[in-house]
C-alpha cells in the first residue's frame, strides 16, 4: 500500500526530527558505543551504524549524515523496517504502530511485540501465521492486555467518556465499531510497547520521551483505522 507507506514514513520523520550529535547517545557513534569510533551523529532517526551499514562500502562522515538525502532515508525505512514487518499486509493503523516501533526499536523487536499481542510464536518475523492471527483475534483476549493509559486513548478515539475503565459504555462502542479488531490491536500494542520501553536500561533517562511517542503513535494509528465520515 504505497499511500500507507508514505503516510507512515512522514509521521515517523516528523516524530524523529533532524540532526543530532549527542555524544552521550550511542547511536551517534560509528561503532554504536559511546566514545568509540567517530561521532557522526544521527539524522531523521537514522543512526550512524545504520547509515554506515546501509551505504557500505562507502565511507560515511559527519558531513554525510548532516546532508542525508530524502531518497536515502526513504530507502532505509522501506528496506530495513517496512518490508521486514510486512507493512503493506497489516491493517490500517496497526501498520503505523508496528512500523514506527520497528524504526525506533528494530524490526524484529516490533514484530515480537505484535506476536505477543496476538498470542503466536514470537520469532520476530511477520509472516503468514502472524497475519492470519490478526484475522481471528478475539476482542476479549486483546482487551485483557490493555492498561488504563491505553484504554484512555481508545475511549478518546471513540468519543466516549475517558476514564480508562472498560465498562459497558466502552464495550458497546467497541462492539459497534466496524474496525474493532484493529482498534483493539492498536490499544494492546500501546500497552506492550510501553512495557518494552520500561524494560530498557536507558528508561530512566529517555523513558518519558519514549512513552510520549507511544501515546502519539497510538492516536495517529486510530486516525488511520477509523474512516473519516
Amino acid at each position: 500500500m504505497q499511500a500507507s507507506f508514505e503516510t507512515i514514513l512522514a509521521w515517523t520523520m516528523k516524530a524523529e526530527g533532524g540532526l543530532s550529535k549527542d555524544p552521550d547517545d550511542a547511536g551517534n557513534w560509528s561503532s554504536g558505543v559511546c566514545g568509540q569510533g567517530t561521532l557522526i551523529g544521527t539524522n531523521c532517526g537514522i543512526s550512524a551504524p545504520v547509515l554506515i551499514a546501509f551505504l557500505a562500502p562507502v565511507a560515511i562522515t559527519a558531513e554525510d549524515m548532516a546532508a542525508i538525502a530524502a531518497p536515502t532515508v526513504r530507502s532505509i525505512y522501506q528496506v530495513l523496517y517496512w518490508l521486514p514487518i510486512s507493512g503493506a499486509s497489516l491493517p490500517a493503523g496497526v501498520d503505523l504502530m508496528v512500523a514506527d516501533m520497528a524504526f525506533n526499536a528494530g524490526a524484529a523487536a516490533s514484530a515480537r511485540i505484535l506476536q505477543h499481542v496476538l498470542g503466536v510464536k514470537q520469532d520476530g518475523w511477520i509472516g503468514p501465521a502472524t497475519l492470519a492471527a490478526l484475522g481471528i483475534s478475539k476482542p476479549a483476549a486483546l482487551l485483557e492486555q490493555a492498561d488504563a493509559n491505553a484504554v484512555h486513548g481508545l475511549q478518546q478515539a471513540l468519543g466516549i467518556k475517558t476514564d480508562g475503565v472498560i465498562g459497558p459504555q466502552t464495550q458497546k462502542a467497541i462492539a459497534a465499531h466496524p474496525a474493532q479488531i484493529a482498534l483493539l490491536v492498536i490499544t494492546a500494542l500501546n500497552a506492550r510497547q510501553s512495557a518494552y520501553y520500561r524494560s530498557l536500561p536507558d528508561y530512566r533517562e529517555f523513558g518519558a520521551g519514549w512513552l510520549n511517542r507511544v501515546n502519539a503513535r497510538q492516536m495517529a494509528a486510530y486516525g488511520l483505522a477509523i474512516p473519516v465520515a
